[in-house]
């Protein structure tokens, strides 16, 4: 009879702990959006302890001055990365931009003798051939034009998420900021509230 009430026990447990497990990855499923930036923040404080911890040694910085200094040293690292990468590829563009014109050019040309030398093989091809080859053509018309249509809609959508991706390297900064240079306290506030092990 003890078994048996154990084994109740036991499940009982199991399943309100797994239950328990799944209600947390649910909330974190739904809020991962908004904890995006902080866990990001977290990461990279991590990260950048090392260079927290040389500034506080060598230097005698404040940790909070120290975590400022090593942020901006990694914002301006990435930004340097960044602006470097644009320019290239903005050069590449520019590049392309001037030879582009006489290729499409040469492809005109080429598209319109194709063009020419269809339409005289239509003119001896059976009514079902041609008939067939046209909706070909409308199918992969339409399909260039569902392309374009999808490609200017993401470059829409790129635009309007620009504010969205501005605050969420802002939030992610600031909180990157308040994580290292409070990290002692962070620390201490957590230890004081978990359990000793």
């Amino acid at each position: 009879m003890t078994q048996v009430k154990y084994n109740k026990k036991y499940i009982l447990k199991m399943l309100l702990f797994i239950m328990g497990i799944g209600i947390v990855l649910f909330l974190l499923l739904k809020t991962a959006l908004f904890l995006a930036p902080f866990i990001i923040a977290f990461v990279i404080s991590i990260l950048i302890e090392p260079v927290v911890r040389f500034l506080i040694k060598k230097f005698k910085a404040p940790r909070k001055l120290a975590s400022a200094v090593a942020i901006l040293f990694i914002i301006s690292t990435v930004g340097s990365l960044l602006t470097f990468i644009i320019v290239r590829l903005s050069r590449e563009i520019a590049d392309i931009s001037q030879y582009l014109p006489k290729y499409f050019t040469i492809i005109y040309q080429e598209i319109n003798a194709i063009g020419v030398r269809l339409s005289n093989m239509f003119l001896i091809m059976p009514p079902e051939v041609t008939k067939n080859i046209q909706v070909l053509l409308t199918g992969l018309t339409e399909g260039l034009g569902n392309f374009l249509k999808n490609f200017a809609a993401g470059i829409v959508n790129t635009a309007i998420s620009l504010p969205e991706a501005f605050i969420f390297i802002i939030v992610t900064i600031l909180a990157t900021y308040f994580f290292s240079s409070d990290k002692q306290k962070i620390y201490i506030y957590f230890k004081s509230h978990l359990p000793d092990s």
